[in-house]
């Protein structure tokens, strides 16, 4: 009997982008006739995980993350043994690795077992070790989230061992505008601009401070809601006291709203008239095409692979990376310019709904498993 089943494997005990784009791909997967089972490792909090599987009627596995080590291999290789056997039970004919770091416990297992072996790469990652090189040679096929990651490896990958899957998001569910912004305290007639990201030194909230403190003069209107985490993880917090003593040094506390994790972002995209997304590295943001889909304009670093999401001057604009003249002069047109907003915003909505679309994700990841694995069930 040929083994039909996929195998996603999570690397983490948190639900991020990882966890949720990993379902849509399983979903999309479902619906052309493909079987597939989540696993999840054994690791503090990672319940969560295990209860957002659930909840998308996914069969859920368990496994665990055992690293090589010299001076004593033998439970690594009982864990691989150990995987290998379940794989083969499943009838798992290929492995995905949801990032490389689950590739990196589950390849060679997949390899044992005689699944198929593939794994996203999600980020740059200039600099493996040794080992992560060697954990790595179970993996057939890379599907990169963009063509700029595809370039930013430290391991071989060949032409013909690389994809290319664009992510897609649907568009937000409708929100009323007025009650989001009464939610976050912003003023009806305010200029919203808003980015989605941790605080984090991988994202540059403080080049945003400092545009925002160029344009206050000239537009007191101008508003930056800015969620995600600055409360719960020590480093969180600790970046985010470096963030209030920049604001307060110039002067733009009163400019920013930083209410913390958002799990209802219908909400967030509601009370935008522009996205934003500073960063100095990325593979391809998620949270750029929700924007999109909600009909926002973007304005973000250059970095990654942005600029295969957004078209410059067409649904935004890119700036370079840590430019601060150049956010304020990209921010301050919008703010000159509704019409511009408006236009730009419209493009941006058909290129998440037709280039970039749910659809359009669903026929490559389906033409993706038909290549590894032959045509699923009809």
């Amino acid at each position: 009997m040929p083994r039909r089943a996929i195998a996603h494997i999570l690397p983490w005990g948190n639900v991020g982008g990882t966890e949720l784009a990993t379902l849509r791909l399983a979903e999309a997967l479902r619906a052309g006739g493909f079987d597939n089972v989540i696993y999840v490792p054994h690791l503090p909090g990672a319940e969560s995980v295990a209860d957002l599987v659930r909840d998308q009627g996914f069969p859920l596995a368990r496994y665990h993350q055992i690293a090589p080590r010299k001076a004593n291999p033998l439970p690594y290789f009982a864990n691989v043994a150990r995987l290998a056997l379940d794989f083969a039970r499943r009838q798992v004919g290929l492995v995905h690795g949801a990032d490389l770091a689950g590739a990196y416990f589950t390849a060679q297992a997949a390899r044992l077992s005689g699944a198929r072996a593939t794994s996203h790469v999600r980020c740059a990652h200039p600099r493996l070790a040794p080992v992560e090189r060697w954990l790595l040679k179970g993996v057939e096929r890379f599907v990169f989230v963009s063509r700029a990651t595809m370039g930013e490896q430290d391991f071989p990958c060949p032409p013909d061992a690389a994809d290319i899957l664009y992510d897609a998001a649907l568009p937000p569910t409708p929100y009323p505008r007025a009650e989001a912004r009464a939610h976050y305290g912003l003023p009806a007639d305010a200029l919203v601009l808003g980015m989605a990201a941790r605080i984090h030194p991988q994202k540059d909230h403080e080049s945003v401070i400092r545009a925002a403190a160029l344009l206050k003069a000239h537009h007191p209107r101008l508003r930056f809601l800015m969620v995600g985490d600055h409360r719960d993880e020590a480093a969180h917090r600790a970046r985010f006291a470096g963030l209030e003593r920049l604001m307060a040094e110039t002067g733009t506390g009163d400019m920013f709203v930083f209410p913390g994790f958002e799990a209802n972002m219908p909400r967030f995209y509601a009370a935008l008239d522009i996205s934003l997304l500073a960063s100095h590295t990325e593979g391809f943001p998620l949270g750029i095409l929700e924007a999109m889909g909600a009909g926002l304009p973007v304005v973000a670093s250059d970095v990654g692979g942005v600029r295969e999401a957004v078209e410059d001057g067409v649904t935004g604009f890119l700036v370079a990376d840590a430019d601060v003249i150049g956010f304020a002069a990209a921010i301050g047109r919008l703010a000159q310019e509704p019409a511009l907003v408006e236009r730009m915003g419209e493009a941006a909505r058909a290129a998440a709904t037709q280039r970039l679309g749910p659809d359009r994700f669903a026929r490559e990841a389906q033409a993706f498993a038909r290549r590894m694995l032959g045509p699923g069930r009809s």
